[in-house]
């Protein structure tokens, strides 16, 4: 793979896997001798819900991969209602590229599949990247608005407004940019259907909210964890930092670096 693909202009591909076609996009600086940077998607979202300027920007340094889970938009079969299934298929996929290790990047949702990959298959993943998401057993709270917006068939800029950007004017303006940007490209992924949103609601999410085991047979493994702009949910005692001591008391020989720490709860999202 060389620069001379973008977010925009790189062709979609699909690889089989367990009797279903799994979508991705592959391109970036093959030769920096990183392994690639593997993105997992938000509730319901695609490949064309990453921002370019994030993809095209990492792209530049190290070889970038987005893919589709089971089912989501231009992926086949029938959606997965577990994380952990989830977190197999992208085990499953990750092998089927011929890759022995990955750095895996996941938002909201994807935040909850990568760190169960990194549980159920740890020599896949080199690091994490987690990005407004949460822990396993954190609060599971959040505005009664979101379970109606969230699963809508084709959501509109102001869905992405409510559900991924802050309230104040430059928020809004940050967010409808990042909406431009992400309808530049002409073959744009199907919208993700309703049935990406039944099954994943109750079992997937509620099943995240019981703790994991604490102590070190929890996490038997030491794996690097980057947390940019991991969210607290609205529980303002408990802030990101604690949380992640939480995460580093849970993998005992885990590194721990925060990018982003932005704990606002004046001007937070209702969901990440």
């Amino acid at each position: 793979m060389t620069m001379r693909n973008t977010h925009v202009s790189v062709p979609t591909r699909f690889i089989d896997v367990d009797g279903d076609r799994f979508a991705y996009r592959r391109w970036g600086a093959a030769s920096s001798g990183l392994p690639p940077l593997f993105f997992v998607q938000h509730f319901r979202g695609g490949m064309d819900h990453w921002d370019p300027l994030l993809t095209d920007g990492l792209a530049a340094d190290r070889e970038v991969i987005l893919y589709n889970g089971r089912g989501v938009a231009s992926s086949t079969g029938i959606p997965r209602n577990r994380i952990e299934d989830m977190a197999d298929d992208i085990a499953m996929v990750i092998q089927a590229l011929g890759l022995s290790q990955v750095d895996l990047l996941g938002f909201s949702i994807g935040g909850f599949q990568v760190q169960e990959v990194a549980l159920r298959h740890p020599k896949l993943v080199r690091k994490l990247i987690l990005l407004g998401t949460g822990l396993r057993g954190g609060d599971p709270k959040m505005e009664p608005g979101v379970l109606e917006v969230a699963p809508r068939p084709i959501p509109t800029a102001e869905d992405f407004l409510y559900l991924f950007f802050g309230r104040s004017a430059a928020a809004r303006q940050a967010g409808l940019a990042f909406w431009d940007r992400r309808h530049l490209r002409v073959d744009q992924d199907p919208p993700s259907s309703a049935a990406v949103a039944r099954p994943l609601k109750i079992s997937s999410i509620c099943s995240l909210a019981v703790p994991r085991p604490q102590g070190k047979q929890a996490w038997p493994f030491g794996v690097a964890v980057t947390c940019a702009w991991i969210r607290t949910r609205r529980v303002p005692r408990q802030s990101p930092r604690r949380r992640l001591k939480r995460t580093v008391h849970t993998c005992p020989r885990s590194k721990v670096k925060i990018l982003i720490p932005t704990w606002r709860p004046s001007n937070s999202r209702p969901w990440s």
